[in-house]
């Protein structure tokens, strides 16, 4: 599915096990996604990728053919996960 990519931040901190932990949060919206009765726009998501998905995301802002899968999560209960995305179309907001 196209998702219109809004913003990647970067981050990386040393966790309370001492562990480095690396990667993004993107900023997207689904733009196919209809607004509930009472809102109006589209409202934005956010998911964290590992660092080794980064390189994915070469044109920001931008359109993506994004992937996603489910895996087990607590109590084994169903868990979105990033996949794969590809650029489809840069954007350019600028006025």
């Amino acid at each position: 599915m196209n998702y219109l990519v809004l913003h990647v931040r970067p981050y990386s901190f040393t966790d309370d096990n001492k562990k480095l932990v690396e990667g993004a949060t993107i900023s997207y919206i689904d733009t196919a996604a209809p607004p509930r009765d009472d809102e109006k726009g589209f409202a934005p998501l956010q998911m964290s990728v590992g660092k080794q998905e980064l390189p994915q995301f070469t044109d920001v802002p931008g359109f993506y053919d994004m992937s996603f899968t489910l895996r087990p999560g607590v109590k084994n209960r169903p868990q979105i996960a990033f996949q794969q995305a590809r650029l489809t179309q840069p954007v350019d907001l600028t006025i």
